[in-house]
């Protein structure tokens, strides 16, 4: 395909264009996704980004190296005792740990972050759940690159792609399926998953977990696709699927050792003896409408202060009358005599012609 792209007249390898491009697009994604969020400081945004790609490179050659130790042994066995300077030997081991392996990259990513925050003093779970994103988006580019030159070319296939010059001889001159196209269009679908996590602010502290499940699975089956040998073997699995499944496995067993530590450190509920039925909801009366204010009467203005009576002088003293002399005593009557006997008829006749006895007087006052 296109190995070299000329950029005003200098040759960059493809790889390196398109990886470019990818630490470019990752750095501002990240810088946009995080510049709401009030668990990640903007300012170490840039300095994870150089220490994780930094980390990246070394780890993605280390580990290149190896794959390859079998290479390395026969080399040092073969040409060793041709290195006769400083230079040679360089380039002896440039050539040796010239390709890399994404897996060591990822690995040697992760710990690059990880020391600048352990010195810095930062919290580990917010960065690395943008971190989680960031690194497909960087692989997507970066598998486009390897297309365009070639390297980590499929197996034959009928209607794929026919390399002419591609970097490794290999590939040439054969139709081939473009896995890397594959797996670019599976890590941009996976950084878009992760985004819409992060920004839903979904599975907060776990996401670099969910990318790290993710990928193990697309990489463990692609690599059925792959056509080149030079990724070397473990048994009948690639050395990436024999990576893939343990960190698969070790993901796994980490997420069922922080929960169980969890469901530990939870108080135990009481037992419950017998099952309370639930009440059921009252309904909530309808909102009295409120009173329309009633407007202020109108100040009454305070009564003129009434003057005070002018004071009546006192009656003058009423003289105490002269005391009546009480009534002398009345004498009692005299007792009458009691009458006598009723004379006989006779005696009767001839008192009737007597003269009426004189009244008494009455008593003086």
């Amino acid at each position: 395909m296109y190995p070299y792209i000329n950029i005003f007249g200098v040759p960059f390898s493809s790889y390196t264009f398109t990886a470019g491009i990818g630490f470019f697009a990752m750095w501002l994604v990240a810088w946009l996704a995080t510049r709401k969020r009030d668990d990640i400081d903007q300012n170490h945004v840039p300095h994870i980004a150089v220490t994780a790609m930094a980390g990246l490179i070394i780890g993605a050659h280390i580990l290149f190296g190896i794959v390859g130790t079998r290479i390395l042994i026969h080399a040092i066995q073969d040409n060793f005792s041709q290195i006769h300077s400083f230079i040679e030997l360089m380039i002896f081991f440039g050539n040796l740990f010239g390709g890399m392996v994404f897996y060591g990259g990822l690995f040697g990513a992760i710990l690059g972050a990880y020391i600048y925050l352990k010195y810095v003093g930062l919290p580990f779970k917010p960065y690395f759940d943008a971190m989680a994103f960031c690194i497909p988006l960087f692989h997507g580019f970066a598998r486009i690159g390897c297309f365009l030159g070639g390297c980590c070319y499929g197996v034959e296939c009928k209607y794929g792609f026919v390399y002419h010059n591609s970097l490794d001889e290999a590939a040439n001159g054969v139709s081939r399926f473009p896995v890397q196209l594959l797996e670019s269009g599976l890590e941009f679908t996976l950084f878009a998953v992760i985004l819409l996590l992060y920004v839903k602010r979904k599975l907060s502290g776990k996401l670099m977990y969910v990318y790290l499940l993710s990928y193990a699975v697309i990489r463990f089956f692609d690599e059925f696709l792959r056509g080149d040998k030079v990724r070397g073997f473990v048994g009948p699995l690639s050395t990436s699927q024999f990576i893939s499944v343990l960190m698969f496995v070790t993901v796994i067993i980490i997420l069922i050792v922080k929960e169980s530590k969890k469901s530990k450190n939870l108080p135990q509920a009481a037992p419950v003896s017998q099952a309370v039925p639930v009440p059921q909801a009252v309904p909530v009366p309808q909102a009295v409408p409120v009173p329309q204010a009633v407007p202020a009467a109108e100040e009454v203005p305070a009564p003129e202060e009434v003057p005070a009576p002018e004071e009546v002088p006192a009656p003058e003293e009423v003289p105490a009358a002269e005391e009546v002399p009480a009534p002398e005593e009345v004498p009692a009557a005299e007792e009458v005599p009691a009458a006598e006997e009723a004379p006989s008829p006779e005696e009767a006749s001839a008192a009737e012609e007597a003269p009426a006895a004189e009244e008494a007087p009455a008593p003086e006052e």
